[in-house]
C-alpha cells in the first residue's frame, strides 16, 4: 500500500552479521490524480436585470473541493461589466467545491448578457487556490459565451442607465389637442421612450389637473407595458380646467423615465 515504510538491509556476507542499515522508503500507488479544474460558472441570482446597488453573486464550480488562502491576497473574478470591468472578491467558501464572488453592481456598469471577462479572468493576487488532496488547481475558466460560462448558464442583465423619456400627446391622436368637450373621459398617446438595455418592464400613466398631478387619478398600469395610447371613462373632469396626463416608463432594473402633456382644456360647451 501506499506511505512510508522502513526497509532493513543486511550484508550477509560481512563478517559483523549482526550489523543492519535502515532506509525510509515511500510507497506511491495507484493511478496519478488529475489536476482540479473549473467545471463551470454560475450565479445563484435569478435571470433578469439589475440596477445599481444589486447584489449579484456569481459562483466558480470545480470538478473538487478546493481550499482558498487568503494571507497573501485575495484571489478575484473579472466580470465584463462595460466601459470598466469589475474585479470581484472571493467571498466563500473555501472547502468545497464551488467558490463564490459577490459582485456588486456600480453606477455605469453595462452589460447585455453578464460574463467573465476572458478565460484567465479569476486572479489570485498573492493568495491560493489548492486542491484538498494537494493536487494542482487548473484556474482556467470557460470561455465566454461557452458550454459552461456564466452567460451560457444565466442571462443576467446589468443595467445602470434610466429609459429615456419620450412625449407624450393629449388626445386619441394622431398628433395634439388643445381642448376637449367631454368631462367624464381622457385618452392619450406618447412616443420616444426607449431603454436599449432591459426594455420596459412596466408602464403606468396618470391625470391631474397640474403637469405631473395625480389630482384625476393616480398612476395605474398600461397593458401592455409597451403600450403607446390609453384612454380612461367615468372621469370627473373639470369644467373649464386644464388636464394633463402623465406617463411613467420604468425599466427591468426598475428605474423610471416620465414624461407629461401640455395638457387639455375641458371645454363642456365648446
Amino acid at each position: 500500500p501506499a506511505g512510508t515504510w522502513t526497509l532493513q538491509v543486511r550484508d550477509v556476507a560481512a563478517v559483523d552479521t549482526g550489523t543492519w542499515t535502515s532506509f525510509a522508503v515511500t510507497a506511491r500507488m495507484g493511478r496519478p490524480v488529475p489536476a482540479t479544474r473549473v467545471l463551470s460558472v454560475s450565479s445563484t441570482a435569478p435571470d433578469g436585470a439589475y440596477g445599481p446597488g444589486a447584489a449579484i453573486p456569481v459562483t466558480v464550480t470545480f470538478t473538487a473541493p478546493v481550499t482558498v488562502a487568503t494571507a497573501g491576497g485575495t484571489p478575484t473574478l473579472r466580470l465584463e461589466t462595460g466601459a470598466v470591468d469589475r474585479d470581484v472578491a472571493c467571498t466563500g467558501a473555501s472547502g468545497t467545491a464551488t467558490l463564490t464572488f459577490l459582485y456588486a453592481v456600480a453606477e455605469g456598469d453595462a452589460s447585455l448578457h453578464l460574463d467573465c471577462a476572458g478565460t484567465g479572468a479569476l486572479v489570485l493576487n498573492g493568495g491560493t487556490i489548492s486542491g484538498l488532496t494537494g493536487c494542482d488547481v487548473d484556474l482556467a475558466l470557460p470561455e465566454p459565451g461557452a458550454a459552461g460560462s456564466l452567460s451560457a448558464n444565466r442571462y443576467l442583465i446589468v443595467d445602470t442607465s434610466a429609459p429615456v423619456a419620450g412625449v407624450v400627446n393629449d388626445g386619441p391622436g394622431p398628433g395634439d389637442i388643445d381642448a376637449q368637450v367631454s368631462t367624464s373621459s381622457i385618452s392619450a398617446t406618447w412616443a420616444g421612450f426607449a431603454d436599449a438595455e432591459s426594455g420596459f418592464a412596466t408602464t403606468e400613466w396618470a391625470i391631474g389637473t397640474t403637469p405631473g398631478g395625480t389630482e384625476v387619478r393616480g398612476f395605474a398600469a398600461v397593458e401592455p407595458p409597451g403600450a403607446s395610447a390609453a384612454s380612461a371613462d367615468g372621469l370627473v373632469l373639470p369644467g373649464g380646467a386644464t388636464v394633463y396626463v402623465t406617463v411613467r416608463a420604468r425599466n427591468g432594473a426598475g428605474m423610471a423615465a416620465s414624461a407629461t402633456s401640455d395638457g387639455v382644456t375641458v371645454v363642456p360647451d365648446l
